[in-house]
């Protein structure tokens, strides 16, 4: 349920209750912003549902941070840092232009102000910034935050025209980390879109009209590209994101359709880890038309759906919901004056704690039969289900085998002998999946060659 109504947001006095109560969702998740702040706007999702509420003037174009116990506790504007009650802190000529508040990794009471230029640290209680300011360049203002499975370090990654730019946030300080060459060439800032699931196991990016889905290694914080796809009739991808349970894409995409271009929300499905580009449903929508090349959002809410902000004509922010029959609809839930994206303040979209996903989405392997000839037209085979690479153990006549970076969802085995499946793993499921029930089988030797010589 979204409910509107008119209200000016408070700073002073404010509670925010995060996300940690919605345990009776799947996906629950803490560490949520539990208030998106744009346009004039606010969703509030404090009361467990989404809320939209009219924001004080004062409160355009702000980020915030909201400390452990839900209290709005840092504004950036203008160049300006102030408290949650609007009140200036002890710093002036601020050199960096605030993009997200981080806190420190052990002592949320000190605060990282990062921007484009680079950082610097806020004391929240003594209200002033303690450190000078560290020089960082960083081209792009909307960076990926993400928590370290450690459950203590975050992740801060930006992407520079063909690289992904890796920082790791400790108790010691911001370090780089390294990069990682994305793509296949060099793309603009302006273009690109990277979502990861919920779980943080996959990725889709997108550049224009280019696909790339994959695997998100959330230790080393690297992409793992396993599918590509080209739309010729996609003009601009303006916002992409993961179902929540991984299960589909949700794209808006500016589309040739005819001599047309039209706005459409369009759902991908995902098998086995593999997104099939070449199918895809409308999600049904206000009819706009498209053509002009505006980014948006599709973001996690702490509800457990997902938010819309969708630019250019459409100029609104709507929420993606499944019905009872497993199709997603859309509502809008509120129209904006202007367009504008909402990205919320840190913590991030996925700054969260480390899920499971061995546990809702491990990977299996078993074998697709118990005995074989040797060199029988229909060979021996490990059939795999989950997200590739994966990584199968076996034993063949008690010997042990490893196979690494499998792709397909099956594995031809061709040597005879007694094999029995050990484990199966992969990237997002190290500690290993599920063995079938047909975890052994058998290919007979061959048969040895009968000669008959005549005397």
């Amino acid at each position: 349920m979204v409910t509107n109504y008119n209200s000016s947001l408070k700073a002073q006095g404010m509670t925010i209750i995060l996300c940690v109560f919605l345990s009776n969702l799947v996906f629950s998740q803490s560490g949520y912003v539990p208030l998106w702040n744009f346009d004039g706007y606010c969703i509030d999702f404090t009361s467990g549902e989404a809320v939209v509420k009219t924001l004080d003037s004062k409160y355009d174009n702000t980020r915030w941070y909201v400390d452990t116990e839900g209290n709005l506790r840092l504004i950036y504007k203008e160049g300006k840092i102030y408290d949650g009650n609007f009140e200036e802190i002890n710093y002036y000529n601020y050199p960096v232009k605030c993009s997200v508040f981080v806190p420190t990794p052990g002592n949320d009471k000190i605060i990282y102000a990062i921007g484009t230029e680079g950082y610097f640290q806020i004391d929240l209680e003594k209200k002033e910034v303690i450190s000078d300011v560290t020089t960082l360049t960083l081209t792009n203002k909307y960076p990926l935050i993400i928590r370290h499975p450690n459950n203590t370090d975050i992740w801060i990654l930006y992407y520079d025209n063909s690289s992904i730019l890796k920082y790791l946030i400790t108790a010691d300080g911001i370090s780089y980390i390294g990069e990682q060459a994305m793509f296949d060439n060099n793309i603009s800032n302006d273009f690109l879109q990277i979502s990861l699931s919920r779980d943080c196991s996959s990725f889709i990016a997108t550049a224009r009209y280019k696909y790339y889905y994959g695997i998100f290694d959330q230790n080393t914080a690297s992409f793992i590209v396993t599918s590509k796809y080209t739309d010729s009739n996609v003009i601009k991808c303006m916002a992409v994101g993961i179902s929540q349970n991984n299960d589909r894409l949700i794209v808006v995409n500016d589309r040739r359709i005819g001599d047309d271009y039209v706005y459409q929300i369009e759902e991908y499905p995902i098998n086995n880890g593999i997104p099939d580009f070449t199918k895809y449903t409308v999600i049904p929508t206000p009819e706009k038309k498209g053509g002009l090349y505006m980014l948006g959002d599709i973001l996690y809410g702490p509800d457990g759906k997902l938010y819309a902000s969708l630019g250019s004509s459409l100029k609104e922010v709507g929420v993606i919901e499944t019905d009872a029959d497993g199709k997603s609809k859309y509502t809008t839930i509120v129209n904006l004056n202007k367009y504008q994206r909402f990205r919320p303040s840190c913590p991030g979209s996925w700054l969260s704690e480390p899920q499971a996903p061995c546990a809702t989405n491990p990977p299996t392997a078993q074998f697709n039969n118990a005995h074989v000839c040797y060199g029988d037209i229909s060979p021996l085979s490990i059939e795999l289900s989950g997200t590739p690479p994966f990584t199968i153990e076996y034993t063949i006549d008690e010997k042990s085998e490893k196979v690494e970076n499998i792709t397909d969802n099956h594995l031809i085995l061709s040597a005879s002998g007694h094999y029995r499946l050990t484990k199966v793993s992969t990237l997002q499921c190290p500690q290993g999946g599920k063995i079938g029930s047909q975890a052994e089988a058998v290919i007979e030797k061959p048969l040895k060659k009968l000669i008959i010589k005549q005397e």
